[in-house]
């Protein structure tokens, strides 16, 4: 990259590290910066930023980003644009959005870009902020791209740009034993696992539901969740007992370090009934050559080949998530093939470096366009 190409970028996330989001936003950041860009990464106030930003010598500043309409704020983000010299903006979630497009009536944002990361509809009113002011809405998958043009966003200003993984930390090699060793897990048994934090639409349910199926059929079967919430639902343990499964379930609760999760898996499921981009557990399950079994919802689809790089089932049906559980625990071999090919996809579409490659060509093109960068 020659010089006149370095840009200053601030990457604004409000929310705290762990959540998929946050995590695509910082690795991002990170990505960019061993590119060569000069980089501002701008989040609400948390010392674990803090310190995971100096143990990799990731410039931070925090701003509260209190309210979608809080001009007080907007003015501040304005103000750390400007003394950044920000050439490009660009903004994670809905608020952070909201907020830099109220900031760009303060000082000219010669780059202002939006990530939209669920495929939930946006409506119309929502739109407005993707339609007026920002220069381009990375959708996190073509399933996303086809809602916001659906809510009036200018087919013009969408790209789909799917999020990245650490393959290298995310690597077929990890060791699991620790992790079944912990929760109480023979080395024998046969373990399926599925991450994600308890919320309505991640089919917590659901998986419950073929794990009872699965576990009449398969006497070695066991079952784990791990995710913000796991252990502390009243009416997920309630329908374990219901469904006589106590003996045979884990939760783990909100972990950090995944890798050696995954590692301990025979297969891994997501179950989510709607709203997903690209699930992000399945592109880190993917990435260690682990078979998956999930739901075809949202942009899944994109990610997950049926017969090629997985199986893909219908949403809210515990049946067919069963069958397909069964069917990768009772022929190992294809398991095996299905999670290399997996592995394969990740490494060439899915790292962080492709994606920040795809980023960085988005930023010099907005800003070529706008005659704010020579050619």
């Amino acid at each position: 990259m020659s010089h006149s190409q370095q840009l200053r970028i601030v990457q604004v996330n409000r929310h705290g590290p762990g959540g998929g989001g946050s995590e695509q936003a910082f690795h991002l950041a990170l990505a960019l910066q061993r590119r060569g860009h000069h980089l501002l990464f701008l989040t609400a106030p948390d010392e674990r930023w803090r310190k995971r930003c100096d143990a990799v010598g990731l410039p931070l500043a925090f701003l509260p980003m209190h309210g979608r309409f809080n001009l007080v704020m907007a003015a501040r983000l304005a103000s750390l644009i400007r003394r950044h010299g920000a050439q490009v903006v660009h903004a994670h979630k809905g608020r952070e959005q909201a907020l830099a497009f109220w900031a760009s009536f303060f000082m000219p944002i010669p780059a202002l870009v939006a990530n939209r990361g669920v495929s939930f509809p946006v409506g119309r009113l929502r739109a407005l902020k993707y339609r007026y002011r920002t220069d381009a809405v990375v959708a996190v998958s073509e399933s996303v791209r086809r809602e916001l043009g659906a809510s009036g966003v200018p087919a013009s200003k969408l790209v789909t740009i799917y999020g990245g993984v650490d393959v290298e930390r995310f690597h077929p090699h990890v060791d699991g034993e620790g992790v079944r060793e912990e929760l109480g897990i023979p080395s024998d048994a046969l373990l399926v696992v599925k991450v994600a934090h308890v919320r309505e639409w991640k089919g917590y349910e659901i998986f419950l539901q073929a794990a009872a199926r699965v576990a009449a059929a398969e006497p070695r079967a066991m079952f784990l969740g791990v995710g913000k919430g796991t252990g502390e639902a009243p009416e997920l343990d309630q329908l374990v007992r219901q469904l006589h499964l106590g003996g045979r379930i884990r939760w783990a609760g909100f972990r950090e370090e995944l890798p050696p999760i995954f590692a301990a898996a025979t297969v891994c499921v997501h179950a989510a009934t709607a709203g997903e981009g690209v699930t992000g557990a399945v592109r880190e399950a993917l990435a260690m050559a682990k078979p998956v079994v999930v739901t075809d919802v949202g942009g899944n689809r994109e990610l997950v080949r049926h017969n090629e790089t997985g199986l893909l089932v219908p949403a809210r049906d515990p049946e067919r998530l069963a069958a397909g559980i069964l069917t990768l625990i009772r022929s190992p071999a294809r398991a095996a093939s299905l999670g290399c090919a997996g592995r394969r996809v990740v490494e060439r579409d899915f790292s962080h470096d492709a994606k920040a490659g795809y980023v960085e060509a988005l930023y010099l093109d907005i800003l070529r366009r706008k005659g704010c960068l020579h050619a």
